[in-house]
């Protein structure tokens, strides 16, 4: 049972190998095996059905011959006239090259003459035969060893002797031969022409089908612009015509996602620069009306203690809390908006917000800004995506990843500018694409930032090996982006 099922396992295998062969070789396969099998047979039927036709020929020409002959021997067998018969017997054999011997007996059964180059045990063999096999009529017997046919004619209807004669089949040999070559030679020119047609229909076939693939791979590869040429109208054709019906419709699909694309990105950036506005407002307010109000209310606290006996205890302990709030009012407004990435540009800003974090944190930050001072400040727009992704991602650090050192690197180049923000902390344990968490909505908005200015934000994380965001954005795109907006 075991054998019956790996066999069936292996012709399983077999077959599937065969299916998975490529269309051009199994066209060229079945041309050659059919022209193969109905050549071989054609080869095998007309080599047959020739044969039979040159014996027949052959034993009708030797019966013939016989008869012919032992008529023309009845005059010389009544002289007895040896010389004259053998004559006969020779000329006969010069006439006809296929005979092998010729034997000429009385009625006796003796051999009264024979030709030269027949052996003496066949000699003696026919001398053996019975005369009255004859019968008076002549005999065709074909010997399959040495000679095709073996001819008795009776010499006036046997009372005079026996003519015996034997032929051998080396002319339809030869024939046969010749046929068979020609046959050979036939049947290669009509496998040359068949293999010519097949590979001919080969290319007509296979062609199309090559086309549409190269044209798939260019839509799979983002040219949706591309289209499959119709070389017929068959099925072939069909379906090059059906594969760009659907090309437009993934061409028209795509342009409606693009346009989508494009208002989602256009309504994000409006949020984004109206969030930014607000920030900017909102910082201002809190640094001059706010931060103004608490140092004007420290003032007061602190001319109305000069004038009132209050315990100096409950003086200081008024004036650390103004103070306290005053610290929070200027690091919320430094939050919402650092004056410092207005006035002095992202290297100073991010400088400043390292510091910051390190000083009320655990976390080492090391800071690196690489760039040539002749290529100048970035756009304003650049520089507060980089910051509020720097930002983004360094409070993702502090909140979550249990870090203790951490890297922020920027790459200034001529064509592109690169933020890297590394750390040795936990790591994610799973995509952060695919968990709901603060750090993923912080992801999505860092990708969001990135994206609408025609750059790209990755992440890249290892398990309790720590994670590393980098920020591409090319700066031709990206100023194409601004002037569009």
């Amino acid at each position: 049972m075991k054998f019956y099922l790996r066999l069936t396992k292996q012709v399983l295998q077999l077959f599937r190998w065969i299916l998975s062969v490529p269309l051009f070789f199994k066209i060229i396969g079945v041309g050659v095996l059919v022209a193969a099998v109905f050549g071989g047979i054609t080869l095998l039927t007309t080599r047959d059905s020739t044969a039979r036709t040159l014996y027949l020929v052959a034993e009708q020409r030797a019966e013939s011959v016989a008869q012919i002959l032992a008529m023309s021997l009845e005059g010389p067998m009544i002289a007895k006239d040896s010389t004259l018969v053998k004559k006969r017997l020779r000329l006969t054999k010069e006439m006809f090259p296929d005979i092998q011997y010729l034997v000429v007996q009385d009625s006796a059964w003796r051999i009264i003459s024979r030709l030269p180059d027949m052996g003496r045990a066949e000699a003696m063999r026919l001398q053996e035969e019975d005369p009255a096999q004859a019968g008076g009529k002549v005999q065709v017997a074909f010997n399959r060893k040495k000679l095709a046919f073996e001819v008795t004619a009776p010499i006036a209807n046997g009372r005079l002797g026996n003519l015996q004669l034997g032929i051998t089949d080396r002319t339809i040999r030869t024939q046969l031969a010749a046929v068979t070559q020609s046959l050979l030679w036939t049947l290669a020119l009509c496998a040359a022409i068949g293999s010519g047609l097949a590979l001919l229909l080969t290319y007509v076939m296979i062609h199309p089908i090559r086309h549409l693939v190269k044209v798939a791979n260019r839509i799979r590869g983002g040219d949706f612009e591309a289209r499959a040429d119709v070389f017929s109208a068959d099925e072939i054709g069909r379906l090059a015509v059906a594969f760009n019906q659907m090309a437009e419709g993934l061409q028209g699909f795509r342009q409606e996602v693009h346009e989508k694309e494009r208002v989602r990105l256009a309504l994000i950036e409006k949020i984004v620069r109206t969030q930014e506005e607000e920030r900017k407002t909102i910082s201002r307010e809190l640094h001059d009306q706010l931060g103004q109000s608490l140092l004007a209310l420290m003032l007061m606290v602190q001319s109305l203690s000069s004038e009132n006996p209050i315990s100096d205890d409950s003086i200081q302990n008024i004036e650390l809390q103004i103070q306290g709030a005053l610290e929070e009012v200027r690091l919320l407004a430094w939050g919402m908006r650092p004056w410092v990435l207005d006035d002095y540009g992202l290297d100073r800003a991010l400088s400043r917000l390292v510091e910051e974090i390190c000083d009320h944190s655990h976390l080492a930050i090391d800071y690196q800004y690489s760039g040539s001072p002749e290529l100048g400040r970035l756009p304003s727009r650049i520089e507060v995506t980089l910051y509020r992704i720097a930002q983004e991602a360094i409070a993702n650090i502090v909140r979550h990843a249990n870090a203790t050192q951490s890297s922020v690197v920027v790459f200034h180049r001529r064509n592109e500018v690169m933020l890297l923000v590394e750390d040795n902390g936990c790591g994610f344990k799973i995509d952060p694409t695919q968990q709901n968490s603060d750090s993923c909505l912080g992801l999505m908005g860092m990708n969001e930032r990135a994206a609408l200015l025609g750059g790209s934000c990755a992440v890249e994380s290892v398990l309790e090996r720590g994670t590393v965001v980098r920020v591409k954005i090319p700066l031709e795109e990206s100023l194409s982006c601004l002037s569009e907006s």
